[in-house]
C-alpha cells in the first residue's frame, strides 16, 4: 500500500538544488536559498508565469531545512520514503527473477513437446537449438536467394525503360526529320512526272512543304518535314540499282535518291521500267512494339 503522502512528497533539497544524504551545512543551505531565489523572484521574470510558485516552494523548502528539528524531522522522512523505495525495487527484481524463471520453464517444456511432435521424444535442447539454427539459416539463404532475384528483375526493368525511352527519343528524331530527295523518271519510261502527283505520292511519307524544279529530266526535289525517314531509307533501297527491282515492275517507274537526309545518295537504274506501280507504303517494323504498347507493360511489370 502506499504510505501517506506518498505521492504529494516535495524533496526540498531538490528545490534548492542541493542532494539528500550529503553532507550539507546550515552555510550551504543559505546560499543555495539566495541564488534560487534571486534566480527564480517573480520582479525579475515578469513573463513567466510559474516563477511565483516556484519561488514560494524555495520559501517553504528554506524555512524546512534552515530550522534545525524540522530539517531533522523531515529527513526521517525522506530516509523512509528512500527505504520504502528500496524494498520496491528489490521486490520488483524478485518478481522479475521469477518471470524469467517461468518463462525458462515454459520454453524447457515446449522443446520436450516440440521433441515429441517429431517423433524424436527425449531430442536434447542442444539439438533442438541446432535444428532451429538449421533451418534459419536455410530460411536466410532463400531470403538472399528471392532478394536477388528482386535485384535482377528490377535492374531489367529499369533497363527496359531506358531503352524504351531511348528508343522513343530516336523515334522522335526520325519523325521529326526535314529531307530532301529528288525524284527523276527512269530513261525511256515514258511516263512524265508532274509536281501533284509526286507531292500526292510522297504525302504518306511525311509533310510535304516543297516540290520544286522543272520536271522533265531532271525531275523534282521534294522537301519534307516530320518525315519517316526509315520508310524513305526502304523506299531508296528498293528504287536503287542493286535492289534490281525496277525493271521488275515492283518499283515505279522513277528513281529516288538523297538531296540531304539521314541516308546515303544512291545511283538510279537506267534501264527502261515496266508497267508503273503506285509506290509502296511505309511498313513499320514487324518486330517493334508501338512506344504506348510498351510503356504499359513495363508499368504493368512495376506493379506486379
Amino acid at each position: 500500500a502506499t504510505q501517506e503522502g506518498e505521492e504529494d512528497h516535495v524533496d526540498y533539497y531538490e528545490v534548492l538544488g542541493l542532494v539528500f544524504g550529503t553532507s550539507i551545512s546550515e552555510k550551504d543551505i543559505k546560499k543555495a536559498y539566495r541564488d534560487k531565489a534571486r534566480a527564480s523572484h517573480p520582479d525579475k521574470n515578469p513573463d513567466d508565469v510559474g516563477a511565483a510558485e516556484r519561488f514560494m516552494a524555495i520559501g517553504k523548502a528554506y524555512e524546512t531545512l534552515v530550522d534545525a528539528e524540522r530539517r531533522q524531522e523531515y529527513d526521517q522522512k525522506c530516509s523512509a520514503r528512500l527505504q520504502r523505495k528500496r524494498k520496491r525495487a528489490e521486490r520488483d527484481a524478485e518478481a522479475q527473477r521469477m518471470l524469467s524463471d517461468l518463462e525458462r520453464r515454459e520454453a524447457a517444456a515446449k522443446r520436450r513437446k516440440m521433441a515429441e511432435g517429431l517423433g524424436v521424444p527425449g531430442m536434447s535442447a542442444e539439438e533442438i537449438e541446432k535444428r532451429k539454427r538449421a533451418r534459419a539459416a536455410a530460411d536466410l539463404e532463400e531470403q538472399r536467394r528471392r532478394m536477388e532475384r528482386q535485384r535482377a528483375e528490377t535492374s531489367q526493368r529499369v533497363h527496359a525503360v531506358r531503352e524504351a525511352e531511348q528508343r522513343g527519343r530516336r523515334e522522335a528524331a526520325v519523325l521529326n526529320s526535314v529531307v530532301r530527295v529528288r525524284v527523276r523518271p527512269v530513261r525511256g519510261s515514258g511516263s512524265p512526272l508532274e509536281a501533284g502527283e509526286v507531292e500526292g505520292l510522297f504525302e504518306r511519307y511525311g509533310r510535304v512543304d516543297a516540290v520544286g524544279g522543272r520536271g522533265g529530266k531532271k525531275g523534282f526535289v521534294v522537301e519534307l518535314s516530320k518525315a519517316n525517314v526509315e520508310a524513305l531509307s526502304g523506299l531508296v533501297n528498293r528504287c536503287s540499282r542493286s535492289a534490281s527491282l525496277v525493271s521488275s515492275g515492283e518499283c515505279p517507274p522513277f528513281y529516288v535518291d538523297w538531296v540531304r537526309g539521314d541516308g546515303p545518295p544512291v545511283t538510279a537504274p537506267r534501264q527502261v521500267a515496266g508497267p508503273h506501280t503506285p509506290l509502296p507504303d511505309p511498313q513499320p517494323a514487324a518486330e517493334e512494339e508501338d512506344m504506348d504498347s510498351f510503356e504499359a507493360r513495363v508499368l504493368a511489370m512495376c506493379n506486379e
